[in-house]
C-alpha cells in the first residue's frame, strides 16, 4: 500500500471512528495483568470473521433493515462508506469503487441481546468492562478506546455504564 494511500485510509478511520491525536493517551501498559480481553477476537461474537464480505455478512444475517452509503472524504476519491444497520447493530464496510475491493472495518453492538463472549455486554457497569479490558489507550470523554495489534475495541460508557461497544480491524 502506497504510503499517500495509507494516510488517506489513516485520515478516513479517524473521521468515522473518532479518535484524535488531542485525546488523553496514558502512558501506562494498555494491557494490564488483570486484563482478560486482549482483542476483538475474544469477544467477537458473530458467524463470520472480520474479514467477510459483503456476501459473507448478508449470508449469515440476512437482509440489513437499512442500508446508508456515503463517500468517503474526497482527499480519497473512489471510496465509499457502507452501512449496514440490523436490530441492536450495524456494519460498517469500507468499499474501493475503482478497484472493486471491499473490507468489513467494524460492527457497532448497541443492543443486550446482541451477543458478545468473554464477559462483556452491552449495559454493563464501566467499572467491570475496565476490568475485563484493563485500562484504555485513549480516553474521549464517554469513550475508551483500546488497541491492539489488528484490532480496536471502542467503549462508549456515557452514563457509567457500557452503551455501546464498537469492534473494529486494522486495514490490510
Amino acid at each position: 500500500m502506497t504510503t499517500a494511500r495509507s494516510l488517506i485510509l489513516s485520515a478516513l478511520l479517524l473521521a468515522l471512528f473518532g479518535c484524535d491525536a488531542a485525546d488523553e493517551v496514558p502512558d501506562t501498559d494498555t494491557r494490564p495483568d488483570l486484563a482478560r480481553i486482549g482483542g476483538v477476537r475474544d469477544v467477537w461474537g458473530f458467524e463470520f470473521g472480520m474479514d467477510a464480505d459483503r456476501e459473507r455478512v448478508r449470508s449469515d444475517l440476512g437482509e440489513p433493515v437499512t442500508v446508508s452509503e456515503s463517500p468517503a472524504p474526497e482527499s480519497a476519491s473512489g471510496l465509499e462508506v457502507e452501512r449496514w444497520y440490523y436490530d441492536g447493530f450495524h456494519v460498517t464496510f469500507l468499499i474501493n469503487v475503482p478497484e472493486e475491493y471491499e473490507h468489513l472495518l467494524a460492527v457497532r453492538i448497541e443492543d443486550p441481546r446482541v451477543p458478545l463472549r468473554g464477559g462483556l455486554r452491552i449495559g454493563m457497569p464501566l467499572d467491570e468492562a475496565l476490568e475485563l479490558l484493563g485500562d484504555p489507550r485513549v480516553v474521549d470523554g464517554a469513550s475508551q478506546v483500546y488497541f491492539y495489534r489488528d484490532s480496536t475495541i471502542e467503549i462508549v460508557a456515557p452514563e457509567a455504564a457500557v452503551e455501546s461497544v464498537q469492534l473494529s480491524r486494522a486495514l490490510p
